[in-house]
């Protein structure tokens, strides 16, 4: 199973690669952002590569445009999707705006209260199941 992530790395006025991004969204519901609308530099580094700042992140499969023509989605191995996320968190300059409240409060270093069995029986294969990084 891969793990998409979205990037906006596209200009928003016309679509074309930008080679910079402010925003990243992980698995289909949590959603990140850079401190300044600046953000991160990106590029291509050959086949399935991605170059993020300095270091370098690989990809199964890409689809540009996708939803609309400022996000290219990322289809990761999970362990690959989870680095990029630390590597994010790491920097210091992202937080997360919205997401299931495990992965917010992980990404954001804010005290969270444990999810209750009930909610947790209920929602076996959230995404706080499935994608929660190994470290948390």
């Amino acid at each position: 199973m891969l793990t998409i992530v979205s990037i906006a790395c596209n200009n928003h006025r016309n679509g074309h690669f930008a080679g910079r991004f402010d925003a990243v969204t992980y698995g289909h519901d949590m959603e990140i952002r850079h401190e300044d609308e600046r953000g991160m530099s990106i590029g291509y580094a050959g086949s399935g590569r991605l170059r993020i700042s300095r270091r370098i992140f690989r990809y199964q499969r890409e689809q540009e445009w996708s939803g609309n023509w400022c996000w290219n989605a990322f289809w990761m191995r999970p362990t690959e999707a989870r680095q990029l996320l630390r590597y994010l968190k790491a920097s210091g300059r992202w937080h997360c705006e919205a997401g299931p409240s495990r992965l917010f409060h992980w990404f954001n270093g804010t005290a969270h209260r444990e999810m209750s069995p009930q909610i947790e029986s209920r929602y076996p294969n959230d995404v706080v199941n499935e994608h929660l990084p190994e470290e948390f």
